[in-house]
């Protein structure tokens, strides 16, 4: 096991340190290999935040949680991550493949546990390069669309406008890439390219984590069915982009 806890606006003590493994000596129980640990714990005045990352093989599991008391915090972020990696392990266990109506019961209880209207939206059917997808969205004035780049593709990209001709793209190339794109003259430029490793969640606790948390959208890879889905955060909404059923 490989553990790194890193402080921002905190002094990590002895105390703090020994609680945070001990934590992560239950977690480890639940791999047969070497996993890597990564936790972030940050105060700012009365907001106590632990972000946890835990990489096990090519699986990534992520959480972020923040209270007014930082072993409380702790507690929490671990308990979400014990059930988080639970969930998954039982649907790798089962080998099924999740039903429709199992999906729409998955949703059912998330919208009773978040309490917030969540709108479900496919991804586009219709094959399409970046600059496609972009000039899709500005004819149709939307944010955000999952797309697929080719018809041979068997994995989706998915698209956001973060600001007039400024956009953020998640694609896969071998791996996935986080590329911010600018519209200039009907031309797409490259801003900046970040490679990414995509997490695995269920629905609820991706769910959780967006409303937590600052960003707006994310990519991951539910647990239950082993796709890719997008979520988006737009104001009183969450938009769940996924394959078609």
């Amino acid at each position: 096991m490989i553990l790194n806890i890193q402080g921002r606006h905190i002094n990590i003590t002895p105390a703090i340190h020994d609680y945070v493994e001990e934590q992560v000596k239950k977690i480890k129980n639940h791999f047969d290999q070497l996993i890597n640990v990564h936790v972030v714990l940050t105060v700012i005045k009365k907001n106590n935040e632990v972000e946890v990352t835990i990489s096990a093989g090519h699986r990534h599991f992520h959480n972020k949680v923040a209270t007014d008391n930082m072993y409380k915090s702790i507690d929490l972020i671990f308990d979400k991550l014990d059930r988080q990696i639970r969930n998954f392990k039982n649907f790798k266990s089962s080998h099924k493949k999740i039903k429709s109506k199992d999906y729409h019961n998955e949703l059912s209880d998330t919208k009773n546990i978040s309490k917030i209207n969540i709108i479900e939206e496919e991804i586009s059917e219709k094959p399409m390069d970046n600059l496609e997808a972009v000039m899709e969205l500005k004819i149709d004035l939307k944010k955000y669309l999952g797309f697929y780049n080719n018809e041979k593709s068997k994995i989706p990209s998915f698209i956001i406008k973060n600001k007039a001709n400024d956009y953020t793209l998640f694609t896969f190339d071998n791996h996935w890439e986080k590329i911010n794109l600018i519209l200039k003259k009907d031309k797409l430029e490259v801003k900046t390219i970040e490679n990414i490793i995509l997490n695995t969640n269920t629905i609820e606790d991706k769910i959780d984590y967006i409303l937590d948390s600052k960003i707006n959208h994310a990519v991951f890879i539910s647990s239950r069915t082993n796709k890719v889905y997008f979520i988006v955060k737009d104001k009183k909404n969450i938009i769940l982009i996924r394959e078609k059923k």
